[in-house]
């Protein structure tokens, strides 16, 4: 039996019967989604950040500006060096522009690429800079507005090298239809003095409370983040002239609080890079069933974009035969061993990478069932 091809309007969309198929709003099929956003190139984000991040196994997206980096230290005021971001980019953190030397973008002629001093060399050579020196940041595909100035002029000019761009403001960003070149990003505000780390608690809770606000509306939340330094060095950062340091114990009840609601399975945690990603593909994914049978199915996913960039696996939702209690799905040399989930209406969630061949999805016998979806 086969059946042409289903074009998926949305991931709320089904192919019909007899094998549905829909694509997750977030990876995992999560609730939700968030992304931990850092400016500036700080040393304090290779000192402090970083193992933070990487004991709770979260990638983050860093955003720099060339000209205040250096070779070795000590370098220019607080920032870091070239070598700290490229070891964390290594480490699977993303690298993404925050120009070339973090002007208010909205005071500076158009200009061309070729022409310092002009919003298209701040855009251009920041990203070829980076490339060039952070070959594990190729493709830098997310931008960052410095000082979060921009207007409509800076919009498209910014539309045309990259594909997203954080903004500011308050709240979460649309599962559906997010404002690509403005992503609401707030920050955590904090009142003065900040001697204690009683102190910074009441804002990073109020924080809490946003991006729980944001889970329950399932929508992509971004934390914009400057220093974080320890607690002890918050007064001498601030007299230094740093903007809204995060205490190293504040960020890690956040990181604790974040990996909590991950492990309910309410939010997924991803950079900027891969959440813009995932929500393009998803968005242009067609689904093409070719083949059916009581105990397999055969089918496509194609999204129409440039796959040297947008190779982010889909999460796939296929409703299968009653009886199934297992099954087994092949993408080219990639297979998983899946549990029907019984609870979910009798379904199958795998990974799918958009473009990259067929699908292949039978009913499994394992002599020893996995306690999971994964093999």
């Amino acid at each position: 039996m086969a059946i042409g091809s289903m074009p998926l309007a949305n991931a709320n969309q089904e192919t019909p019967e007899p094998f549905p198929i829909r694509v997750a709003d977030w990876p995992d099929n999560r609730s939700a989604a968030f992304t931990f956003t850092f400016d500036d190139g700080y040393v304090s984000h290779y000192e402090h950040a970083r193992p933070v991040l990487n004991e709770f196994g979260f990638q983050g997206t860093f955003y720099l500006y060339p000209g205040a980096l250096s070779e070795s230290l000590p370098g220019k005021w607080r920032h870091g060096t070239w070598a700290m971001f490229q070891e964390m980019a290594d480490e699977g953190h993303e690298m993404g522009s925050h120009t070339v030397t973090h002007p208010r973008l909205t005071t500076l002629p158009m200009g061309d690429a070729e022409t310092p001093g002009t919003i298209m060399h701040e855009l251009t050579e920041s990203r070829k800079l980076i490339e060039e020196r952070i070959p594990a940041a190729a493709p830098c595909i997310t931008f960052a507005y410095p000082y979060v100035d921009r207007n409509e002029s800076v919009d498209e000019a910014v539309s045309g090298i990259y594909l997203s761009a954080r903004g500011g403001g308050q709240g979460g960003n649309d599962s559906r239809n997010p404002v690509w070149m403005n992503l609401t990003s707030p920050a955590i505000m904090h009142d003065q003095p900040r001697n204690l780390l009683a102190e910074d608690l009441h804002e990073l809770y109020g924080q809490l409370e946003m991006i729980h606000q944001s889970i329950l509306k399932g929508e992509w939340h971004i934390l914009m983040l400057h220093e974080v330094v320890p607690q002890a060095q918050i007064p001498d950062a601030i007299a230094q002239g740093s903007w809204e340091p995060v205490s190293t114990e504040a960020f890690t009840i956040l990181c604790q609080w974040i990996q909590t609601r991950a492990a309910l399975g309410e939010v997924w945690v991803d950079t900027m890079g891969n959440l813009t990603r995932y929500v393009r593909e998803r968005n242009d994914a067609r689904i093409n069933i070719l083949r059916t049978a009581e105990d397999s199915l055969v089918f496509e996913v194609a999204d129409g974009l440039d796959d040297s960039i947008f190779d982010f696996p889909l999460t796939v939702i296929i409703s299968v035969p009653e009886g199934w209690t297992h099954a087994t799905v092949i993408q080219g040399k990639h297979q998983q061993n899946c549990v029907v989930d019984a609870a979910d209406g009798n379904t199958v969630k795998c990974q799918v990478t958009p473009d990259q061949g067929q699908v292949t999805v039978s009913i499994h016998h394992p002599a020893n069932p996995p306690s999971d979806g994964n093999p």
